[in-house]
């Protein structure tokens, strides 16, 4: 009575190789839960595969992601290897940089075997022409991905699975293990994947949906083979998968390379991919999302997986040729007889009571196409009307039912699990729990770090004494730290310190579980903040709304860092308690649990996103402790990445290096971090180090920070610091923000000089992003001494700043090479996603970036410090470089860089405005009459109030008002349509070109834009403007002026001074906040 109605699908091949007439039908079935499951014994298929991949030693010890990302000598060969045992390690090292080639897993000696010299020979010459290579010296690339899997840890597994699923490769479902004859869920191998996409329903708001794939509620299509088929069920579900314009082999199939090779231990293989619409109903297949799964092998052999397939589908097709025997039939009905294919089929149809629209019968009339095109419209109608969803994590109830393992089952996963959850479980209101629960990083951190700067830059001195200023600054930051002190621990921070204090694999997981809850609660926050700005911005002109929101969608990331940065706080206000207290002791191990985690391959902050600030004592300590752990005199490189927002920079060195720096469309990169990697024994002679540090930084120009205070400041201060710490530089820019680059390169340019100075000549290079044309670099030659020009020009103006003016261009700064030092690196998706693949250019052109980038670091002429010197002169230099005004790099001193011209020629009519003769010619009059009055004694204090009121107050409220008219005709045309924003604006200016039909104009327009769209921009404030309409503005500026005169003139007569300069003084120094007074004409009027 258990019966379940799924599909199947039918070749009626007869058994007859030499027939090509085989039908195919697609039915419904029926599933019976009691048939006996059937093993073939395989044991030693997988020791000998292992062996001959060279894995049987990560058998029992797994590989680990660490492993992997070592840089050695493998790093930088681009081939396969001549063995099969290299061929593992090329499949990882090409999909940890998503690299879709990764399968093709042809080594060379099968590459040149048909190749040999047999031309003496001519018997055998012809036995090589029509003989195909050994199939045994091939391997089927879904072997060495079992292989691989069934040798690495759990970390490696998520990793590999992120990577495949970027790639648009299918990804493991059900692991088989032939040893043991059971099969495994990788539900946590698959807990990394996040997916975007946008359904029909929300097409027309361009809205979409992000959320991890096991978490996803949806209908999975099933596709397996009983028996034999001659037809490919792989291929062809990438074709169903696959539009015209965008074929790609999502599963791997036998017309592949190396895909017709047996396979030895992959059978009962089930792997899962998910076809996701972009919201364009000529583009998308189906327009609801749906999972595709496909079990590799036959279901006789393996009706553990086909059973968890026809429980958790939505539909089950089922690919066979003929049905002959007892136990095939069985699996689809009652019916124990011996029927022929014909017959058997026919009687099954009967039985499940089938109608035309079950069926798809493919004849030789009907080719793929047409065949694909039938399939899709049936899972079209399955898909639309099946109630049937459900999420991967639910699968693994079903799973436990029938005897499968699930991945996530292990003891240390589950207690980090149960750890994180306790954590995160409760939040609800992200700015309120991190005010509860983490209390030392908000208003208190962000006020130490504005009185650390002020104690190097004292901006806010004024007439203070400095000692007693500092003295001052000194007690507040004690203040600060005494309240953070009182702070008891809070609950939350115990318990992650308790988690990442138990052992290895344990605390990983913990870690793991954290950053995805966090995401996964920042991803839900994030969304409903961005909807809301986006109703304000349709609704609302405050302004002041919309730059609220912008500040808790800003406030609104939580990740690991926040707790990591929280610790970090605790133990440098722990430092500042008396060395015996027992709070301070029990923080002492603080460091070096996350120099560990640091060594393990974890991202670091460096620098405090949120404080804009580097927790000096913290970091120095934790580096410090990873002196300690490794061996002494330990050599690092670093290799720093800056740019503008959003131009793909932590992507960039996720597919350089394999790492895993955060990368959503929530969260953008915060502050800075700092990542560890390994390099092997056979390349630290070649590179004379021992680690390589990437650091990942903060997107400059963000716009987000845009609307915060200090947003210029901070970008200055990171980019000032980061390129002082790296040994290499990436300048990542996107085509698309080359205007915004410019500014950010000024802010370089004034750091290398800064570097200079204090011993370092870094490396740089210029990677630009989304350049496809294999004639880039041809191209863009002119482009690239344009560049190098205005590069050489910001560096004589900070130089000629700086008082360094030996440096005359970029080159004498820094090392760079205009020819090598650019890069063209393509988009980084292959078509429309989200269904696209990663790019095979963008994976090959950062590879090659990644060789050059080792080329440099090889080539330094100077050793790489160790782990202390980078400690201790680099971090403390940089401090210096980021705090001291000696070392401030501000946006006021790049525009003055700039303006040196200018301020040049400002000083030098400023010299011939005040020359003596000059001024003594100018007021001679007024002298004369000065001279008349004093020789007449004569009341002079009616006199001076019209001379102060002529000479002084009137040219400083005419210069108030002239000042005070550009920000109202601004903000008055802005208010204009055609000025609203950039696209309008471009729109009314070549509507106004095409609507004058004017030949001259269109010159003007193409030879020079920017002068004409000054000029067009003048003549519309001209007309738009009245005379009438700009005076309302000055009349409005000449009243606020003359009441601030009368409550100038108010206040100062309630002064005690009877002193008429008194009163004067009085009333300038009122209105010294608005009005401009001259201090010359001041100081004649005074005298009475």
């Amino acid at each position: 009575n258990d019966f379940k109605s799924y599909n199947f699908h039918y070749n009626n091949n007869n058994n007859d190789d030499d027939n090509n007439n085989n039908n195919y039908y697609v039915a419904d079935l029926v599933v019976f839960p009691e048939i006996t499951t059937i093993f073939l014994s395989t044991e030693t298929q997988l020791a000998r595969l292992l062996e001959d991949l060279g894995l049987e030693q990560y058998y029992r010890k797994k590989i680990s992601l660490r492993k992997i990302l070592e840089i050695d000598e493998k790093t930088l060969i681009d081939e396969p290897g001549n063995q099969k045992s290299d061929l593992p390690w090329y499949f990882l090292r090409k999909l940890l940089m998503v690299n879709v080639i990764a399968r093709n897993v042809t080594y060379t000696s099968v590459c040149h075997s048909c190749s040999d010299n047999t031309s003496g020979n001519a018997k055998l010459f012809f036995e090589n022409l029509f003989n195909s290579p050994n199939a045994d010296d091939k391997v089927n690339p879904l072997d060495i991905i079992t292989a691989l899997f069934l040798c690495s840890d759990g970390f490696l597994q998520q990793e590999m699975a992120l990577k495949m699923s970027m790639c648009q490769f299918s990804v493991l479902l059900l692991l088989p293990n032939c040893d043991t004859n059971q099969c495994t869920l990788m539900l946590w191998a698959m807990r990394d994947i996040v997916k975007k996409y946008r359904p029909q329903s929300l097409s027309e708001s361009k809205g979409f949906i992000e959320d991890r794939i096991v978490l996803s509620e949806l209908p999975m299509i099933s596709f397996v083979r009983l028996g034999e088929c001659s037809l490919s069920k792989s291929e062809i579900l990438n074709k169903l998968l696959s539009n015209s314009q965008q074929y790609h082999d999502t599963f791997v199939h036998r017309n592949m390379e190396c895909g017709d090779s047996p396979r030895r231990i992959s059978n009962g293989l089930t792997e899962i991919t998910w076809y996701l619409p972009g919201g364009n109903t000529n583009i998308d297949i189906f327009s609801q999302p749906v999972a595709v799964a496909n079990l590799h092998g036959d279901i006789a052999s393996f009706q553990t997986q086909y059973s968890f397939l026809c429980q958790t589908s939505a539909a089950v097709f089922v690919f066979f040729d003929h049905l002959g025997s007892e136990s095939e039939f069985s699996l689809l009905t009652k019916c124990t007889s011996k029927h022929n294919s014909t017959d058997a089929f026919k009687k099954l149809v009967l039985m499940l009571g089938l109608t035309k629209n079950n069926i798809i019968i493919k004849t030789k009339q009907k080719n793929d196409v047409d065949f694909v095109k039938s399939l899709r419209q049936t899972l079209r109608d399955i898909v639309e009307n099946s109630k049937m969803k459900m999420t991967i994590e639910q699968m693994a109830d079903i799973a436990h039912e029938l005897g499968i393992l699930v991945d996530e089952d292990s003891p240390e996963c589950q207690t980090a699990k149960k750890n994180a959850d306790a954590i995160t479980a409760e939040i609800q209101d992200i700015h309120k729990y991190k005010e509860d629960q983490l209390p030392q990083q908000g208003e208190i951190w962000k006020e130490l770090t504005c009185l650390e700067k002020e104690e190097f830059r004292l901006q806010h001195i004024g007439s203070r004494n400095i000692k007693d200023y500092k003295s001052e600054l000194q007690k507040r930051k004690k203040e600060l730290r005494k309240k953070q002190n009182s702070y008891d621990m809070s609950t939350v921070m115990t318990f992650f310190i308790n988690a990442i204090s138990r052992p290895g694999t344990e605390r990983f997981y913990f870690l793991k579980w954290m950053r995805m809850n966090l995401d996964n609660v920042s991803r839900v926050k994030v969304s409903e903040l961005q909807e809301k700005y986006k109703e304000k911005c349709k609704n609302s002109e405050n302004k002041e709304e919309i730059k609220e929101i912008d500040r808790q969608i800003s406030n609104s990331s939580l990740g690991t860092e926040h707790f990591f940065c929280e610790m970090g706080q605790i133990y440098e206000a722990s430092l500042s308690l008396p060395q015996t207290d027992p709070s301070r002791q029990q923080l002492q191990h603080l460091p070096k649990l996350c120099a560990e985690l640091l060594l393990d391959g974890f991202p670091l902050e460096l620098v405090d996103g949120d404080a804009s600030n580097i927790p000096l004592r913290w970091v120095s300590d934790v580096l410090s402790q990873l002196s300690d752990l490794v061996s002494p005199n330990r050599k690092i490189l670093v290799v720093t990445v800056i740019g503008v927002q959003g131009t793909g920079k932590s992507t960039l060195l996720n597919t350089m290096f394999g790492v895993q720096f955060a990368v959503s469309s929530g969260r953008c990169t915060r502050g800075a971090f700092m990542l560890l990697i390994k390099i092997n024994e056979d390349m630290k002679k070649v590179l004379n180090c021992d680690f390589m540090l990437i650091i990942d930084t903060e997107g400059l120009k963000s716009p987000e920070l845009a609307q915060l205070d200090n947003s210029y400041e901070h970008d200055n201060e990171l980019a000032t610091l980061v390129v002082g710490l790296s040994d290499v530089t990436i300048v990542n820019v996107a085509m698309e923000n080359s205007t915004e680059m410019k500014d950010i390169l000024q802010i370089v340019v004034h750091a290398f000089l800064r570097m200079k100075e204090v011993g370092k000549k870094p490396k740089c290079v210029f990677v630009h992003q989304n350049v496809s044309d294999v004639s880039a670099h041809e191209k863009n030659s002119r482009d690239r001494k344009l560049l190098l020009e205005q590069l050489n020009e910001m560096t004589q103006a900070a130089a000629k700043m700086e008082k360094k003016e030996e440096n005359k261009s970029f080159t004498d700064v820094m090392e760079y090479n205009p020819d090598t030092g650019n890069w063209y690196i393509p988009g980084l998706w292959n078509g429309n996603p989200p269904m696209a693949p990663v790019s095979i250019g963008y994976s090959e052109a950062v590879y090659e970036l990644k060789k050059h980038i080792i080329q440099l670091l090889r080539n330094c002429e100077s050793s790489a410090n160790d782990i202390s010197e980078f400690k201790e002169w680099k971090l403390q230099s940089n401090q210096d470089v980021k705090t001291d005004t000696e070392f401030e790099v501000s946006l006021k001193q790049h525009i003055c860089g700039f303006a040196a011209i200018e301020f040049q020629k400002m000083h030098e009519d400023f010299i011939q405005a005040n020359d003596p003769y000059r001024c003594l010619m100018k007021n001679k009059e007024r002298f004369r009459d000065d001279f008349i009055d004093v020789f007449h004694e004569q009341d002079q204090c009616q006199k001076k109030a019209e001379e102060f009121t002529n000479q002084c107050l009137k040219p400083a409220v005419e210069d108030f008002i002239s000042r005070s008219l550009g920000p109202d005709i601004t903000g008055e045309m802005l208010t204009c349509e055609q000025f609203s924003t950039r696209m309008s604006f471009q729109y009314s200016v070549l509507l106004d070109l095409l609507s004058k039909d004017d030949f001259e104009n269109y010159m003007s327009y193409v030879a020079s834009y920017e002068k004409y769209v000054k000029t067009w921009t003048l003549n519309q404030i001209v007309e738009h403007f009245s005379t009438v309409t700009v005076s309302e503005f000055e009349d409005q500026h000449l009243q606020s002026c003359i009441r601030s005169i009368n409550d100038a003139i108010n206040k100062a007569k309630t002064g005690k001074s009877d002193d008429l300069k008194t009163f004067v003084e009085d009333i300038c120094k009122e209105l010294g906040h608005k009005l401009v007074l001259s201090q010359d004409d001041l100081e004649h009027t005074e005298q009475c």
